[in-house]
């Protein structure tokens, strides 16, 4: 895939390290999510939870660590647990993620995901004491409010992470209405043109 790159040889060698996870997540991850918003070719969550599944399914392809795997929304049934995406490494889940879209991004909202990601983590280390490794949520909105870009992370400090992409960090208001107007909103509601009538012949 364009524009991502995988670990080194000798990051290969020894396995996909979170270390390089986590740079590949708030860099070139963090890059395409928010070339892809722009664009725009993410218009709900669905599209934003398909496309984070391919970059990291991806990166972890090119890392050549044969022992993991990406999947979508896998059930884990005695935990009663649906995460959206989780990182496998064999059969323990090395990584879980949620994702969010939103029009507007707030506190609200964040906390209620960082609960969903530290009950997951609670919940797995019950059984696997050293996994997951880290919880990520990944967010795409078009304005957040300033405490929304700085949650703490109280509990989940050395765990939890967000990856955070709005518009409002580098577009206008003005800008962001016009790009709505141009480049979502015909898809985000689209409608489908009436057919074209033909012109009838002349007799």
């Amino acid at each position: 895939m364009s524009g991502l790159e995988g670990p080194s040889t000798q990051e290969v060698t020894e396995g996909l390290g979170i270390r390089e996870f986590d740079t590949f997540i708030r860099g070139d991850f963090k890059k395409e999510i928010r070339k892809a918003y722009k664009s725009p070719e993410i218009f709900c969550e669905s599209d934003l939870q398909s496309l984070a599944w391919s970059l990291l399914r991806d990166f972890v392809r090119q890392s050549g660590d044969g022992k993991m795997r990406v999947l979508n929304r896998p059930y884990f049934k005695d935990l009663k647990l649906y995460p959206d995406l989780v990182v496998f490494r064999k059969n323990k889940p090395w990584v879980v993620v949620e994702l969010k879209e939103k029009k507007q991004m707030g506190t609200s909202h964040i906390e209620k995901e960082k609960k969903k990601i530290l009950h997951a983590r609670d919940r797995v280390r019950d059984i696997h004491a050293k996994y997951p490794k880290r919880g990520y949520l990944i967010w795409v909105s078009r304005y957040a409010t300033e405490q929304a870009m700085k949650t703490p992370k109280g509990d989940g400090a050395k765990f939890y992470f967000e990856v955070p992409v709005a518009l409002d960090e580098w577009m206008s208001d003005d800008e962001i209405g016009e790009w709505y107007e141009a480049k979502f909103k015909p898809f985000a509601r689209f409608v489908l043109p009436e057919k074209t009538k033909r012109a009838k012949k002349p007799a």
